[in-house]
């Protein structure tokens, strides 16, 4: 009887054991399922936390060129730069909205130039932002511009064909370099309490999420800022060279392009030339007419000039009725040309 009753407390103290043990391994598993979590957490708020580093340094960069006299395509370019690192952005372009004789259109100011677009411009006629894109203030881009508020799209394609509708669909697919894309993100920027433009991302993510969206309406009102800090400072730079009545370039800036290209011909041997030239009879013009139809004709006179100047030209009034143009890179035979086209 004892064997038996010993038996009985061995078989007693084992099933105790074993129950400890299996209470035990239960708490294991529980604790070593709660260190999982605790690294998925961990693993979660490093990744926020880099972002958000990386979104304040966008929203840093953004601080500091409103606070330096840069000029506007430079602000441009680190605008767009800066959303690009600030969440990883795939594509992002930023459009000014403009209006010449009548023609409203966007004009791509600055670009992520990546691989994509690189590709696209070698197929182009012109690199991409020489074209007009197609402005409809009825459809999505110019209700989000009108509205003034951040809006996501899913319709990429329909979207960015109307919008590049100018370029030629047998030079590139329009909709191949965003296929990498699943949403298309829609910035509008205001100047001055006037619409400018619009900024759009293309985002590898379906939604944009809470922490995203709160981001990038600092961005965009910092932007905002940046663009009209930077507009008035290219205001007042345009004021100091040229002239208010005609908006040529004033004779202080003539004079100052003039010895720099002097220089430089002096330098490279390459030519260049001046036309001079003034308005006949403007003092009877005055006198029959009076001054503000005198100051038709000089503001006609240099609407002429701006029309034949290149890019690298510079028209100018030096005073009264006296104009002069300043032809870089050009022979006198060809500004004699030039010359005749203009007094025609």
């Amino acid at each position: 009887m004892k064997i038996f009753d010993k038996l009985k407390t061995y078989l007693h103290k084992i099933n105790t054991i074993e129950g400890e043990l299996s209470t035990n391994r239960d708490k294991l598993y529980e604790v070593y399922e709660r260190n999982l979590q605790l690294e998925k957490e961990i693993s979660l708020r490093t990744k926020e936390l880099a972002q958000t580093n990386k979104t304040l340094l966008s929203l840093q960069n953004v601080w500091e060129m409103m606070n330096a006299s840069q000029p506007i395509s430079i602000i441009f370019d680190k605008i767009i730069s800066s959303l690009q690192d600030g969440l990883d952005y795939q594509m992002c372009f930023l459009l000014q909205k403009k209006k010449v004789d009548d023609e409203e259109f966007y004009q791509i100011k600055a670009y992520l130039n990546n691989q994509d677009i690189q590709d696209w411009n070698s197929k182009l006629d012109f690199p991409i932002n020489h074209y007009k894109l197609n402005y409809d203030k009825n459809n999505e881009l110019g209700i989000t511009l009108s509205s003034n508020c951040i809006q996501s799209f899913g319709n990429i394609k329909e979207i960015t064909n109307e919008l590049f509708s100018s370029i030629e669909d047998d030079v590139y697919d329009k909709y191949e370099m965003f296929l990498k894309t699943k949403s298309l993100i829609v910035l509008p920027l205001y100047s001055n309490a006037e619409a400018f433009g619009i900024i759009l991302v293309f985002s590898p993510r379906d939604d944009v999420s809470s922490n995203e969206r709160t981001f990038l309406n600092l961005f965009d009102s910092q932007t905002e800022l940046a663009i009209t800090i930077a507009n008035l400072f290219e205001e007042v730079k345009k004021q100091a060279v040229t002239d208010p009545l005609t908006e040529l370039y004033n004779r202080r800036y003539f004079l100052e392009t003039l010895d720099k290209e002097a220089e430089r011909a002096n330098r490279t041997g390459v030519p260049f030339s001046i036309i001079s030239l003034d308005l006949d009879n403007l003092k009877k013009i005055n006198d029959a007419y009076g001054h503000s139809i005198g100051d038709v004709a000089i503001k006609t006179v240099a609407k002429v000039l701006k029309r034949n100047a290149r890019a690298i030209d510079t028209p100018s009034r030096l005073g009264g009725e006296e104009f002069s143009v300043l032809l870089p890179d050009v022979d006198s035979k060809s500004a004699m040309v030039v010359a005749e086209r203009i007094r025609d």
